[in-house]
């Protein structure tokens, strides 16, 4: 079993009786370079938002570094579900201390439900990772779409460049004139 997986197991109390090969089988599905936040075996419901169609599955439950994976296997029937972190919208996690707590993410299409343990300070740690592990997925996602600055311009060189354009007649002085404007407007 992968390092990550042990550690989320034992920092959430997670009891895996019965589970240890669907477990392993999942985790081999998660690329090395993706980090195992919480793993648990549990029922997850998905609800969608346009037919009302509600679907539970059994099976087991990940959130890593960069998406959910929900792997649900019974008899011949075998499902998998993924979504990355940057599509969820909000996260409830709610729990009484006497009945079974759950996890609740929002999606623009989905509900997704999955049961969790009923201890408060365990349930509280849960959010805490589901909040922090979203808002480091939208982090990382913002700033690989952000536009990079190009290399800066030297603005002398390309109206000197303009300016041999001029003398060699392929511009005429108006079009320099408008180019050195606009050059000399980005600064």
């Amino acid at each position: 079993m992968r390092q990550d997986a042990e550690v989320a197991l034992k920092r959430f109390n997670v009891v895996t009786f019965g589970k240890k090969k669907h477990l392993e089988r999942v985790e081999a599905e998660i690329s090395p370079d993706e980090r195992i936040i919480f793993i648990t075996p549990s029922n997850t419901t998905f609800t969608d938002h346009t037919t009302r169609k509600r679907e539970t599955l059994p099976g087991v439950f990940v959130l890593t570094s960069e998406r959910i994976i929900v792997d649900s296997k019974v008899l011949l029937d075998q499902k998998t579900f993924t979504m990355p972190l940057t599509e969820i919208r909000s996260v409830s996690v709610r729990g009484n201390g006497l009945t079974g707590g759950y996890v609740q993410l929002q999606t623009q299409v989905n509900t997704i439900e999955t049961l969790v343990t009923y201890k408060k300070d365990v349930i509280r740690d849960i959010s805490e990772a589901f909040t922090e592990a979203i808002e480091e997925a939208k982090h990382v996602a913002q700033r690989v779409s952000a536009p990079q600055d190009s290399a800066p311009i030297d603005l002398a060189e390309q109206i000197e460049k303009l300016w041999n354009l001029l003398q060699a007649g392929v511009l005429t002085q108006e079009e320099f004139n408008l180019k050195k404007a606009e050059l000399l407007g980005r600064l």
